[in-house]
């Protein structure tokens, strides 16, 4: 390979990556700062997904997230990642505190095509 094409390579990687790790929130609804904050927090931080106290796995590659829905300390969000030739998967996803403890629980994967 020749060095222009390297360059072109490592630019695109590097642009593919700023990209990757762009978000996109929208908080929708009367809502308290502290749950606002702890929606954004956990988004740019690689979002640890945890459900009844146990973590399932780490998404840190989400590529936007929409808060559609948000009453109290609950929040209902659409999350796009995994972009491909093809299109890009989306999943909902709701984010609740009951008694004090914070969790993200995804749903209803799907395939978007484009």
């Amino acid at each position: 390979m020749n060095m222009p094409h390297l360059i072109k390579i490592f630019v695109f990687s590097i642009l593919l990556t700023y990209c990757y790790r762009s978000y996109a929130i929208e908080i929708v609804g009367d809502v308290s700062d502290s749950v606002k904050q702890e929606v954004i927090s956990a988004f740019k931080g690689g979002l640890p997904i945890t459900h009844l106290g146990h973590v399932i796995k780490v998404y840190p590659e989400q590529t936007g997230a929409t808060v559609y829905k948000i009453e109290g300390n609950e929040a209902i969000f659409t999350i796009y990642h995994s972009r491909h030739e093809y299109g890009y998967k989306y999943f909902n996803a709701k984010y609740s505190c009951p008694d004090g403890e914070c969790f993200l629980v995804f749903y209803n994967d799907f395939q978007v095509l484009y």
